[in-house]
């Protein structure tokens, strides 16, 4: 599940404008993301908080799928610095929210109400890796 992870930083944060890497990076606070990517074997549904105060944050909760559409699994991970835990759900249903109906890839500009909700579900799935 690392490759996973890495390739989440990699194609979420390396592709933003400078403007907003240098927000992620060197700015404190949070950003919250709903995005959705495609790789040569899988499309990713990602809801995700990203924080830097004292180190990068990021908790992320990631449905994946095959190249056709079909639900494969769900990993929700953490990782606060060089530390990293997650959990991979084999079984059930996806469990990203704002992303069912978005096969293209891209990341949504969220309303406030809509990052509450993100950040919200993101933090009531970490529960399942602790």
């Amino acid at each position: 599940m690392k490759i996973l992870i890495k390739m989440f930083l990699l194609l979420v944060l390396l592709p933003l404008s400078s403007c907003d890497v240098i927000e992620l990076m060197d700015i404190k606070g949070e950003k919250l993301w709903v995005t959705v990517l495609h790789s040569e074997e899988r499309i990713l549904k990602i809801n995700s908080i990203t924080k830097n105060d004292k180190e990068l944050q990021i908790s992320a909760v990631i449905d994946a799928y095959d190249q056709q559409g079909n639900f494969d699994y769900t990993y929700i991970f953490q990782m606060n610095g060089e530390k990293e835990k997650g959990i991979t759900i084999e079984d059930g249903q996806p469990l990203t929210i704002l992303t069912d109906g978005i096969e293209n890839e891209m990341s949504l500009k969220l309303s406030k109400e809509e990052k509450i909700r993100v950040k919200k579900h993101v933090l009531s799935q970490l529960i399942k890796i602790k």
